[in-house]
């Protein structure tokens, strides 16, 4: 008996972190245009894969939730271990995912539902990530799936990501930019800036040039209310020396005694932001 904590594969947890962790990932689907095949999200299409698909393809691919059928498998698999069940989905403000782990749990008998714990993390990809380690460090510390639930959904609420878009090209195949905008924007090398917070993506800046935006972010952070006693996460979507680069410039920012932990920005942000974006996120005190 125990406390399994289960999220989805926006989280980004890869490699040695979700090793680390101990947390079961459901991958969503993910579908090219011409391509008949579903691939699952870093099941059979690495991060990497992905991106090099991403900038040949003519259009957007389609990312889907995972059926309710699964969700109910996998619940029923660890009820029946004897474990309580915490569930941490990326915002229902961008996915059916959250819901669709509701109708599941729904399926089970009321005793069931007791121990299935599902919140509306009301974030993604790497800032996901960061509440599923919050929610692995309250299971360390011995709180039952209940108490987890109850904390992350005040802990949520100070859970913040900026980053900076680095291609307008798939702003434009997305229908969030005009192509003559996107020319314009090119030519100028505007760089959109943007933020993830209570689930939603906000532009709340463009700059021309990318090393302007990341003295933006860094700026914001800077004044912010930046809790240390917890992971920074910074990231970018397959190009690692974006992340240098702005590495370099808000590392000063960081207090020696930080845990800063690196990953790449998976499909969900990916498809839209596309390939050369790259942020931050942390918890405010």
């Amino acid at each position: 008996m125990g406390i399994k904590i289960i999220t989805d594969s926006t989280a980004d947890i890869n490699g040695a972190l979700r090793d680390e962790l101990n947390v079961d990932v459901c991958p969503l689907s993910i579908m090219f245009k011409g391509d008949e095949q579903v691939y699952l999200d870093q099941v059979n299409l690495t991060n990497e894969e992905f991106y090099q698909r991403l900038e040949l393809a003519e259009t957007l691919p389609v990312t889907s939730q995972i059926p309710t059928g699964k969700f109910c498998k996998i619940f029923d698999f660890y009820l029946k271990q004897g474990d309580e069940l915490v569930g941490i989905f990326l915002s229902s403000k961008l996915s059916g995912t959250y819901q669709t782990a509701i109708m599941a749990k729904e399926m089970f008998p009321s005793e069931a539902q007791e121990k299935i714990h599902i919140i509306d993390s009301e974030a993604v990809t790497l800032q996901l990530g960061n509440l599923v380690c919050e929610a692995v460090r309250l299971k360390n510390e011995g709180l039952s799936g209940k108490e987890i639930k109850e904390t992350l959904d005040q802990m949520k609420k100070k859970n913040i990501l900026y980053a900076v878009i680095g291609d307008l090209k798939y702003l434009t195949m997305g229908g969030r930019l005009s192509k003559a905008s996107a020319n314009i924007g090119t030519i100028l090398h505007i760089n959109p800036v943007i933020k993830l917070e209570n689930g939603e993506i906000t532009l709340i800046q463009k700059l021309r040039g990318k090393r302007k935006a990341y003295q933006y972010i860094k700026n914001i952070v800077s004044k912010d209310n930046v809790d240390y006693n917890k992971n920074v996460f910074v990231g970018h979507t397959n190009n690692p020396g974006i992340l240098k680069d702005f590495w370099e410039i808000i590392k000063d920012l960081i207090p020696p005694s930080a845990t800063v932990k690196s990953g790449i920005i998976g499909s969900v942000v990916g498809t839209h932001g596309g390939p050369n974006c790259t942020g931050i996120t942390y918890f405010r005190q």
